[in-house]
């Protein structure tokens, strides 16, 4: 019913060798993109953010900048998303800024709730963020009251 056909091994590796280079031509296409080509201006930019005060207490406030410089000079005009890692941390008061000639963002970040928190930016289309650490502890109690001190007159040495 079925005939067994044979092939020579010459034709087999020919036909190996045509599908192979059709595959290849096909992936001709650039399949990964160059950095400057995936993040345009921002190829080869360095990201440094900063908060200050870097340790808070709950209801306290902090400045978050966020410089954009592309060898050694600002970066202008790039958008920036400041977001923390745990959103029971703190919110920011805005949370886009646009750089300015300087290549600088700015906000400012109070905090909610005690604990660490991850402070991010992130710059235009660019995927993965500048990151810093800030500290969140209780807010400090103030406290009154009355402190009693007695000093002995036959310990205090006057002039010497």
């Amino acid at each position: 019913m079925f005939e067994r056909k044979k092939y020579s091994v010459s034709s087999v590796i020919t036909v190996i060798f045509v599908a192979a280079a059709l595959l290849m031509t096909g992936c001709e296409s650039k399949s990964r993109l160059d950095e400057s080509e995936q993040y345009g201006d921002l190829a080869g930019a360095e990201f440094t953010v900063t908060a200050s005060p870097a340790a808070l207490t709950v209801g306290a406030t902090a400045v978050v900048e966020l410089k954009v410089t592309l060898d050694g000079v600002g970066v202008p005009n790039q958008i920036v998303i400041f977001t923390v890692q745990s959103a029971e941390a703190g919110y920011f008061s805005p949370a886009t800024d646009t750089t300015d000639a300087g290549g600088v963002a700015a906000t400012i970040f109070t905090a909610t709730s005690i604990g660490g928190a991850v402070i991010n930016a992130y710059v235009g289309s660019y995927p993965y963020p500048a990151s810093t650490n800030m500290t969140i502890s209780e807010t400090a109690q103030a406290g009154s009251g009355n402190v009693d001190i007695s000093v002995s007159p036959s310990l205090l040495l006057a002039n010497g």
